[in-house]
């Protein structure tokens, strides 16, 4: 009786598992285990080097690639001894978690003040980055960069070791640094989002008064009903007397333009006090 449970029980286990490839990695499969919708592979290389693949589907043979290569990389560091290593994969971000067994720089055995080991990510557009912390004296420090060896990396870590709190002021200033030209490229950003909005706003004011002037044409019926249009300067003239003195009525108005020799009819002066400053 008890033997279906246990089938049941099994079951559940391996559920969501499903056959990997290895072949693309050139290693064979140790062991699987399904990890909620993941499924991690632990891998062993010719040379006899395990490792784990944590995948949703099926990697693509080019990220297979990257991985072993990445795997080979981290194999071959000199001062740093792989304890596990372990690739995590998202779509075309490929991370790499990885616990030193030893990590030795200076004659110094600096893996315990990693405890959360080192943590990698790869993209094709940003290439290898690290960025972990390392912790002394009840300080945690961040180390992080884009990968360019594995002497720069030891040499960070030594440093923030040697002299927890010079490393930490050196840090937030490059941080400071890197915060001040990221804001100047958002502002830069910004300020074209800007102009490209002013043009836009022109462009717009252009055709509402195209269409508002074409409105008052057709209001401006005279002799015969024609629309006649209405003199532009007047309307000019009109807008900036009005702005000078906002309480300016059309008889006045009317008034000023006959002084200063400007040709407007009352109708057309009454029209563009309707259209601009809905007065009737």
């Amino acid at each position: 009786m008890r033997r279906p449970a246990l089938i049941v029980c099994l079951l559940a286990l391996t559920w969501g598992a499903y056959a990997l490839d290895s072949a693309i990695f050139g290693a064979s499969v140790v062991s699987s285990v399904s990890e909620g919708d993941r499924t991690a592979f632990v891998l062993k290389d010719a040379t006899g080097r395990t490792y784990t693949v944590s995948v949703k589907e099926d990697p693509t043979p080019e990220t297979a690639a990257q991985i072993t290569k990445l795997k080979d990389l981290f194999f071959s560091w000199q001062n740093i001894t792989i304890g596990s290593l372990r690739f995590t994969i998202t779509g075309t971000l490929i991370e790499a978690l990885i616990f030193p067994e030893r990590l030795v720089v200076g004659g110094n055995d600096l893996r315990p003040f990693a405890p959360a080991g080192l943590f990698f990510s790869y993209t094709s557009a940003l290439d290898l980055q690290y960025d972990f912390r390392v912790t002394k004296d009840n300080l945690f420090m961040r180390v992080s960069g884009r990968y360019s060896g594995e002497e720069e990396v030891e040499q960070k870590i030594a440093d923030a070791i040697a002299n927890p709190t010079a490393y930490l002021q050196r840090s937030d200033a490059e941080y400071l640094l890197s915060r001040i030209d990221q804001s100047q490229t958002d502002i830069a950003g910004m300020q074209a989002a800007l102009d490209a909005l002013s043009k836009s706003l022109q462009s717009l004011s252009a055709q509402m008064e195209a269409l508002r002037y074409n409105a008052m044409t057709r209001e401006n019926v005279e002799w015969l009903f024609f629309p006649t249009p209405i003199p532009r300067a007047g309307i000019a003239r009109i807008l900036a007397l009005k702005r000078d003195s906002p309480a300016l009525t059309p008889a006045e108005a009317a008034s000023r333009l006959k002084t200063e020799g400007i040709k407007m009819t009352d109708q057309e002066v009454r029209i563009v006090f309707k259209y601009y400053f809905e007065e009737p």
